[in-house]
């Protein structure tokens, strides 16, 4: 019933393009992109196909980065709808989620992004994915192993220095897992990213901006392929708005991976915003200049988030 796709195998190519609903979202040109095999060498897609009599019925994909397989994202999850209820959907899981452990050694982690009332939640529930993150009726769901407080545990602990690359689109696993940990409040105040809001689509809308030249994306990476911090500027409104993310394990990294993107991205009249509580957060502001403005409520989904606005001229900084 199932076929693996790993593009740019030609034959599957343009039945699955033509499958795939249209959404409006910035997933069609995405999807486009993976399925073309667009990403080769950044990102490793797969495609599980389902099919019928020679109809093609279904889909899951899932992708890891290209150069490690221990963290993945799930989706592109679509039954044509005079098919649904037939199972199909599940022995599909089952073949993504045989794929995917057989490939990821030891610590491993799969994420995927859904709605309390979707009807699919009870499919990944009975496969072991368990509500990680929720905002209204959304939520993260994850698959990890050997358990969620191993793979916690392990997965961001340090390994030794972390060195500064380009972000790209082949990051999307590695930035979920470290979006969707807990800490800082104010993630990625540009695309909304606050409190327990998912990162897909907006990690899709961020390179989407890179692509378009009025973002720069850098990303914090350890010896293991770990992705352990990420900063971006983006401009808007005649000022570049500056978001960051860093694990606490490397927070001492924090300052310079700022301080490059700024540079790099040529980040003039810049911006950034922290909740109170981001206390490591606004350390870092402190320390490269930034002055607070400003706090005002920002409502995200149904809750309220005090964010603290900053500001800093381009004056010489001084590093720690």
């Amino acid at each position: 019933m199932g076929k693996k796709f790993f593009p740019p195998a030609e034959e599957f190519k343009a039945r699955l393009l033509k499958f795939f609903p249209y959404t409006a979202s910035v997933w069609d040109e995405e999807k486009r992109r993976r399925v073309e095999g667009d990403l080769l060498g950044l990102s490793k897609d797969y495609f599980f196909m389902g099919e019928i009599a020679g109809e093609l019925v279904g889909n899951i994909w899932y992708t890891t980065p290209f150069d490690m397989e221990e963290v993945a994202t799930l989706g592109f999850v679509y039954i044509k709808l005079e098919h649904r209820r037939k199972g199909i959907a599940i022995v599909l899981m089952e073949q993504v989620l045989k794929d995917f452990l057989a490939k990821s050694k030891g610590f491993s982690c799969i994420y995927l992004n859904t709605s309390m009332d979707n009807p699919a939640h009870e499919i990944y529930a009975r496969f072991g994915f368990k509500d990680y993150n929720y905002q209204g009726t959304n939520t993260v769901m994850r698959l990890a192993i050997p358990t969620e407080q191993e793979f916690d545990s392990e997965y961001f602990f340090w390994k030794g220095k972390a060195e500064g690359r380009e972000t790209h689109r082949g990051d999307l696993p590695k930035l979920e897992a470290l979006f969707n940990r807990p800490g800082w409040v104010v993630k990625d105040f540009v695309r909304r990213v606050i409190g327990t809001t998912p990162y897909e689509g907006q990690f899709v809308e961020m390179m989407n901006a890179v692509d378009k030249g009025y973002s720069y994306s850098l990303v914090l990476e350890n010896p293991k392929g770990i992705i352990v911090g990420w900063a971006s500027v983006t401009f808007r409104q005649m000022s570049y708005q500056v978001d960051f993310l860093v694990c606490p394990e490397y927070e001492k990294q924090t300052f310079e991976l700022v301080e490059e993107v700024i540079e790099k991205g040529k980040a003039t009249n810049l911006h950034s915003c922290a909740a109170p509580e981001d206390v490591a957060k606004i350390r870092i502001l402190d320390l490269l200049g930034f002055k607070s403005e400003r706090i005002i409520d920002i409502k995200i989904g149904t809750q309220d988030f005090p964010i603290l606005f900053f500001s800093k001229s381009n004056h010489k900084i001084s590093p720690l």
